[in-house]
Order: structure tokens, then C-alpha cells, then sequence
């Protein structure tokens, strides 16, 4: 089978970001990498009969995953947060152990932004904390000058987390609800 630029760039994303929604990787094909493109509906189905993915609903949604592939429920959300700033993305790659997915934007074509989304789950805020003082820690000692320190999105799951998530760096938190990511400042 013959695979075009889209479907090529649809199965890497697959492969290093497990199960994303049709909508998500729709965004991402045309903002990386064809504006005017309709939809990938078409190329969609041809990976399908050909057995490159599986359509499978969830959350009410398409999504795409590879054969036998599983959805990462923090990694869909990551993306929906992360398509909130599309306008200004200019990258964007699986983080560590900790962080879930990292981004960089660039709203003035001048300074980039690093922005990490880290799942919090219930009695681990401490935890996160630490890794994210000591990260900035980290990226200070080895810069000699950042205009602009990451930022940070934790993804909640209940808003009473907020109170304890306090961090020595810029931050906001999400709460993923009915399919819907909800933005919340400290």
C-alpha cells in the first residue's frame, strides 16, 4: 500500500502517542502540515481496509488507534489542552515519566514557550511539586538566561487538588469533565 505524506504523519503520531480522536489528528495534520486539506476522512478509511488502524469510538468520539493499540485517557486530554493554543503551536513531544506531553509555542514569533502537562492523580501532589521545583531548579543552573521558564498544566481530578499543588512556577490546572477540558487558574 502506497502511503502519502498525511497517512505517514497519522501512524507516527499513533505510534508515539497511542490513540488520538479523528478531530485530533485532523488539527495536527492541517496545521502541520497541509492548511487547506478538507478532512482525512478518505485517508482515514484507505489505512482501515489496508488494517494500519482501528477505528473505535470513545467519549462519544472517533478515535484512532493502531491494531491491538489502546487510548491513553491522560494523552487524549493532553491533546485537547494542548489544541487550545494551536494558533501558536510550533511543536511538540512525549515527556518523561512525569510530564505527559510537552509543547512549545511561540505567540510573538519571538520567544518560545515551553508548556508541560503533567496528569496529577489523587495523594500524589507532593510528588509533583517536588519534580516541578526541581526542575525549574535544573533549568536555570543550566541556562544562562531564560526569557521565559515553562509552564505547567496539571490535569486534575478534583478541583480540592488546586490547594495543594503549589509550585514555584507558573501554572494552571484542568479538569477533564464530560469530554470537555476546563481551564482553572490558581
Amino acid at each position: 500500500m502506497y502511503l502519502n505524506l498525511y497517512q505517514k504523519y497519522i501512524l507516527e503520531l499513533l505510534a508515539e502517542y497511542d490513540g488520538l480522536l479523528v478531530r485530533q489528528l485532523e488539527a495536527l495534520v492541517k496545521h502541520f502540515k497541509e492548511p487547506h486539506l478538507y478532512n482525512i476522512n478518505g485517508y482515514l478509511e484507505q489505512l482501515r481496509r489496508f488494517d494500519k488502524i482501528e477505528i473505535v469510538p470513545y467519549r462519544g468520539e472517533d478515535t484512532v488507534i493502531l491494531p491491538y493499540g489502546r487510548i491513553n485517557e491522560y494523552m487524549v486530554t493532553a491533546f485537547d489542552i494542548m489544541l487550545q493554543f494551536l494558533d501558536y503551536l510550533k511543536d511538540f513531544e512525549r515527556g518523561d515519566n512525569t510530564v505527559l506531553l510537552r509543547f512549545y509555542i511561540t505567540a510573538d514569533e519571538k520567544n518560545e514557550q515551553e508548556i508541560n502537562i503533567v496528569p496529577v492523580e489523587i495523594g500524589r501532589e507532593d510528588i509533583i511539586v517536588q519534580y516541578v521545583n526541581g526542575y525549574a531548579v535544573n533549568i536555570s543552573d543550566s541556562a544562562d538566561k531564560i526569557s521565559h521558564p515553562p509552564s505547567w498544566i496539571f490535569v486534575i481530578q478534583d478541583k480540592k487538588q488546586m490547594s495543594r499543588i503549589t509550585p514555584d512556577t507558573d501554572c494552571s490546572f484542568v479538569l477533564a469533565a464530560d469530554s470537555k477540558v476546563v481551564f482553572y487558574e490558581r
